[in-house]
C-alpha cells in the first residue's frame, strides 16, 4: 500500500527535541535491561513498532537485532516530525531496514477520528512544551484526570487494519514481535489484526490498563481472553509480553 504522506508546517522546540532525546535512551535501556532478546534470538527478526512516537525504542531494537526489519507506524505529525529528524543522521547502515509507515491501525481501513495531545507543563526541563505522546484514537477519559496534558478536537487521519497491510505487505512472513503503545486503542488494533496476530506474530507486547484511561479502553482480561494462541509471559508496569504457544 501506499505511505500517507503528511505536509509538516510545525517547528520542532529545542526543548521539545533535547527531551525526546532522553526518552530515546531511557526506551533504549528499558529493551536492553528486560531482556527481550532471550525471547527472540535471532539477528534479522521482523519488528513491527506501533505507535512509535519519536522511535526511542528502536535504538535498543538495533543494538539487540543487528539485522532487524523494522516497520514504525505513528500518525501524530509532531511526533513523526520529531522521528524524523531524530534518525534521519543516526541509523547508519540500519536505515534501509527501517520503514515508516505514517498510518493509524484500527479496526478499519480509512477514516478514524485521532484525539492529538497538545502539551505537558511538567516536561523534564522545567519548561512548557508540547507533547506528542498521549495521542490515540479513542476520546481521552480518565487521562484527563491524571495528567497535565491537553487534547485537541478530533481530526479525521488515514488508518489502515493490521490484517490488511500485513497481507499487501508481508503475506506470508512470519513477524517476530509486534511492540505496541496505542494508548487505549488495544481493542482495534486487536480485532483489525486478529488473523495476523493469531497465526503470524510469535511476541505481543502491548500495553494495557484495567480502567478506562480512554473511553472504551479495553482491560487485561479481554486482552488475554480474545488472544486464544497466546500465553502470559511477563508484566512490566502497565505492559505485558505475549507469546503465541502456536508457532
Amino acid at each position: 500500500m501506499n505511505k500517507i504522506k503528511l505536509i509538516i508546517i510545525t517547528v520542532l522546540p529545542k526543548s521539545l527535541y533535547n527531551w525526546m532525546r532522553k526518552i530515546k535512551r531511557y526506551r533504549w535501556n528499558f529493551i536492553r535491561k528486560h531482556g527481550f532478546d532471550k525471547y527472540i534470538n535471532k539477528a534479522d527478526p521482523i519488528i513491527i513498532d506501533i505507535g512509535v512516537h519519536a522511535g526511542g525504542e528502536i535504538a535498543g531494537m538495533f543494538a539487540m537485532w543487528k539485522s532487524a526489519e523494522i516497520y514504525a507506524f505513528e500518525i501524530d505529525p509532531i511526533a513523526i516530525e520529531a522521528f524524523r529528524k531524530m534518525w534521519e543522521t543516526e541509523l547508519n547502515d540500519n536505515k534501509t531496514k527501517l520503514t515508516l509507515v505514517e498510518s493509524a491501525i484500527s479496526d478499519q481501513d480509512g477514516k478514524v477520528e485521532f484525539y492529538r495531545s497538545l502539551c505537558k507543563h511538567d516536561a523534564d526541563d522545567g519548561e512548557g512544551t508540547t507533547w506528542a505522546m498521549s495521542g490515540s484514537i479513542k476520546a481521552p477519559k480518565l487521562h484527563l484526570e491524571r495528567y497535565n496534558i491537553s487534547f485537541a478536537d478530533p481530526q479525521a487521519v488515514e488508518s489502515v487494519r493490521l490484517d490488511t497491510w500485513y497481507d499487501e505487505n508481508l503475506a506470508g512472513k512470519i513477524i517476530d514481535l509486534i511492540w505496541a503503545d496505542v494508548n487505549g486503542a488495544e481493542k482495534e488494533l486487536i480485532l483489525g489484526g486478529l488473523n495476523t496476530l493469531q497465526n503470524r506474530v510469535r511476541y505481543f507486547y502491548t500495553e494495557f490498563y484495567n480502567e478506562e484511561i480512554f473511553e472504551g479502553q479495553p482491560n487485561e482480561d479481554w486482552i488475554r481472553s480474545t488472544l486464544t494462541n497466546f500465553e502470559h509471559v511477563k508484566t512490566i508496569d502497565h505492559n505485558m509480553l505475549l507469546k503465541n504457544v502456536s508457532l
